[in-house]
């Protein structure tokens, strides 16, 4: 009971998706057993349930995402001091990472159609695709955090914990003086919801396009676009244009190489490049 309240700092979509992992998945298998007699063997039958269900790989986690937090609580409160049974499952492995992005004329014709739909799910997905900015981030934004002379943007508090700048392409940089209250005025959030709170999740209206141009009988998710798909596209345009994954990792604000190199399929030409560079120093150790 304790576990639900102390989420508020999570956004409305991920306590709705625990609640419902919750109530279908988990408390019918654990709500009636004492959180300390809890075993791996329970967390077993829960994953069998959902394995039969034919859910996924990131669904299954998911939901031993949330028995863990709560047995994380239980141990700062005293409740249990054993580390939790979560960490004896063996979770199925399955690629679940989104692998869309755009092209060029498909992102044109997005922006187009919000445009005449919402102009502020437009321009935070301009924000999305030139900067690489989750949605969590652009909510956040303040005009504190904007710089037009320096034409950068703080990302403050991100996902990854390592606040870092993102840096104005010229049409950001229009789109956000368009925007630009004046220096007298130029405080608080950047995109307000109509009663001038900070969104909790994706505009409608940029989903309903999204489906209506992209995703009409694409069964499989990772093809479907999403918001999170123009931060993909960011990126995946950026290493397609010949910039290393380093400084990819850096834009993105990714805590690991490893997340970055999802985009390294995409850099053939950089990967010809260095194997012509091994081959002429071949060549001069042979003259």
């Amino acid at each position: 009971t304790a576990y639900w309240p102390a989420q508020g700092h999570k956004s409305t979509g991920g306590k709705t998706a625990e609640k419902a992992l919750w109530a279908k998945w988990i408390e019918p298998t654990l709500g009636q057993i004492p959180l300390k007699e809890i075993t791996a063997i329970d967390l077993e039958k829960i994953k069998k349930t959902m394995l039969d269900t034919e859910l996924s790989p990131a669904t299954i986690k998911y939901a031993m995402a949330v028995v863990s937090q709560i047995w994380t609580m239980a141990q700062q409160d005293g409740f249990v001091n054993t580390p939790s049974p979560t960490k004896l499952i063996a979770l199925p492995k399955k690629d679940n990472r989104r692998q869309r992005y755009l092209s060029k004329s498909e992102a044109e014709k997005l922006l187009n159609s919000l445009f005449n739909r919402s102009k502020i799910s437009h321009d935070m997905s301009i924000l999305a695709m030139d900067c690489g900015l989750r949605f969590g981030e652009i909510a956040k934004l303040t005009w504190q955090d904007c710089s037009f002379e320096s034409e950068r943007l703080f990302i403050r508090d991100p996902k990854g914990e390592i606040n870092r700048f993102a840096f104005m392409t010229p049409r950001v940089k229009d789109m956000l003086l368009s925007l630009y209250p004046g220096e007298a005025a130029a405080s608080g959030l950047i995109f307000k919801t109509k009663t001038g709170t900070m969104f909790d999740r994706i505009p409608k209206p940029f989903r309903e396009v999204a489906n209506e141009l992209f995703n009409q009988n694409v069964p499989d998710k990772r093809m479907r676009v999403c918001f999170h798909t123009l931060r993909h596209t960011f990126a995946s345009w950026l290493v397609e244009g010949g910039t290393n994954l380093y400084t990819v990792k850096e834009l993105m604000g990714h805590s690991d190489i490893e997340m970055t190199q999802r985009y390294s399929h995409l850099s053939p030409e950089s990967l010809k490049a260095a194997i012509k560079i091994l081959s002429n120093a071949e060549n001069e150790q042979h003259e």
